[in-house]
């Protein structure tokens, strides 16, 4: 490899941005101010974490301006995931679903929508929506292809040229989950060396604080501690997020 093409290597790179059921039924509306507006949402992040990702009802919208920025970069790409349920009274699966879990994101409610402006953001060109309700979102077939198909487009083939950031909630759950998977236990394999073991990660995966969160604060607050403890960075401000993805605001 001559000088030239090593340094094109080395400025190869790409982010991978994971937004988890960012929607109102987890985290929104955007101007909830007491518990009691969403009692009924057993998965919700409650009123602070909604206050915290969305802001006030006429102030800024912290994830808005967070996921402009994200969205502005060329290095960087988007894959939402969302919940979204069917409310059939004959689908035993999903009424013992929605027993436990309380009734949430039923396809053609406002609970099932994007929060802020991401449903704006997820139509532009480095994003994608994915719709599932499985927990091992790492290993979900169509988040392993939506990742094996961003770095082939970039043509990477060193795992350490690909940063991820996991954020929404449940933090104790799916963010913990799918943050560890590719810290770690990645699904992902190498479209260039298909002999080869998946792709792990190691220490180029994050979870912001301000971003993340969970229906117990308690899970939330250990979730995070857990995963600063297997080198997955846990940000605390914009400015880390930023410092981590290589993206200049």
């Amino acid at each position: 490899m001559n000088r030239r093409t090593a340094v094109r290597e080395q400025e190869k790179r790409v982010n991978i941005i994971i937004p988890i059921c960012m929607q109102n039924d987890f985290i929104g509306p955007k101007g909830v101010r007491s518990d009691r507006e969403i009692a009924s949402l057993v998965l919700h992040g409650g009123a602070r974490a909604s206050q915290k990702i969305l802001g006030d009802a006429d102030g800024s919208t912290p994830v808005d301006d967070l996921m402009e920025i994200i969205h502005g970069n060329d290095q960087t790409y988007v894959i939402y995931i969302q919940d979204e349920h069917p409310d059939d009274p004959n689908d035993r699966t999903i009424q013992a679903h929605f027993q436990i879990f309380g009734k949430h994101c039923v396809a053609g409610t406002s609970g099932v929508k994007p929060v802020g402006r991401l449903q704006e953001f997820q139509r532009l060109r480095r994003s994608q929506v994915i719709t599932t309700d499985a927990l091992n979102i790492v290993t979900h077939q169509p988040v392993v292809d939506a990742v094996t198909a961003i770095i082939t487009e970039n043509e990477i083939d060193d795992s350490s040229q690909v940063k991820f950031m996991v954020l929404g909630g449940l933090t104790d759950v799916l963010v913990a989950d799918c943050a560890r998977g590719f810290n770690h236990i990645c699904g992902i394999p190498n479209p260039y060396r298909p002999d080869d073991q998946r792709w792990m990660f190691f220490t180029n995966v994050a979870v912001p604080e301000r971003y993340t969160f969970s229906n117990n604060n308690t899970e939330h607050l250990s979730a995070l501690r857990s995963m600063d403890k297997v080198a997955i960075k846990i940000p605390r401000t914009d400015a880390e997020i930023f410092s981590f993805l290589g993206i200049e605001a």
